[in-house]
């Protein structure tokens, strides 16, 4: 019933209004467009008609190498100690979304907060070696991926393309323990630690090669001390006539030095520890 009132009213626009009629009528040779669907002049100026296109990525990852500074490294969670370095990375871009990446950092701060600081200067009191353990420097490699990308405009509508990248590694880092505060700082090796790390951050792209990264990362690593310059309980004690291979006394540059070793060795300490940095850095790709 409802087609045939739907053809019976088509006829008496037709009839009334030929003007109209022949104006919707498709023109010879064109074809009839299906139900559902509207054409479109090229001038269109209407704001509600206007048409927002999906466009592939302007500039691809895959198969590219990336080559990072980070100018500026700084840790956040500074409860015993603070960190504040440097650092390079390798990026290999296997394809579009992930990569593989091998990064080493140095630490050119790496020592006690002012507080605790000031306590082994004053008190010759610290926490346990464990929990204030610091790294010198750490190698680590693995793997980068790019879960989300997009782009946005920026300065009289330059375009500027941006992904969120995740990271993850292992690798080892040098440590060491503070033995002496300001304004003479002394230090005692620790070893190597085997370190790992997570990270989340923002990778923007500013033209084809140049790019900006700003990045959290998290180097976890474990810290057990049993010796401080490869020196043992039995090593630092005062009644030692000898000393084993690993042991470098020569490094205890005084005596208060290698009483607060003793101390701090007397009862080994194990931790496991996070060093959660920003990371500022800028990369070239090619």
């Amino acid at each position: 019933m409802k087609t045939y009132l739907n053809h019976a009213l088509a006829g008496l626009v037709a009839m009334a209004f030929p003007a109209i009629a022949s104006a919707q009528a498709p023109g010879a040779g064109e074809p009839e467009l299906p139900p559902g669907f509207v054409e479109v002049s090229d001038n269109v100026t209407s704001p509600n008609l206007r048409l927002h296109t999906v466009q592939k990525k302007e500039y691809a990852d895959g198969g590219k190498h990336e080559v990072v500074l980070y100018p500026g490294i700084a840790q956040l969670n500074t409860k015993f100690t603070t960190h504040v370095g440097l650092g390079a990375q390798y990026v290999y871009h296997l394809h579009e979304n992930f990569a593989l990446q091998a990064m080493g950092q140095y630490f050119w701060m790496n020592q006690q907060v002012g507080f605790t600081d000031e306590l082994i200067s004053t008190s010759k009191q610290q926490p346990q070696a464990a929990t204030a353990l610091t790294l010198q420097w750490a190698a680590t490699g693995g793997f980068e991926v790019a879960p989300i990308y997009g782009k946005f405009s920026y300065y009289e509508g330059a375009m500027g393309h941006f992904s969120v990248v995740l990271s993850g590694g292992a690798g080892i880092g040098g440590s060491r323990i503070q033995l002496t505060g300001a304004p003479d700082r002394a230090f005692g090796d620790t070893g190597i630690k085997f370190v790992g790390q997570v990270g989340a951050g923002f990778r923007v792209r500013l033209n084809e090669d140049l790019l900006i990264r700003l990045e959290f990362r998290d180097l976890v690593y474990t810290a057990k001390v049993d010796s401080i310059n490869g020196c043992s309980r039995a090593d630092l004690s005062d009644t030692a006539t000898s000393v084993s291979g690993s042991c470098q006394l020569a490094k205890f540059t005084t005596d208060a030095q290698k009483s607060i070793a003793r101390s701090l060795v007397e009862e080994p300490s194990s931790d496991v520890l996070n060093n959660l940095g920003v990371y500022a850095g800028v990369s070239y790709t090619f």
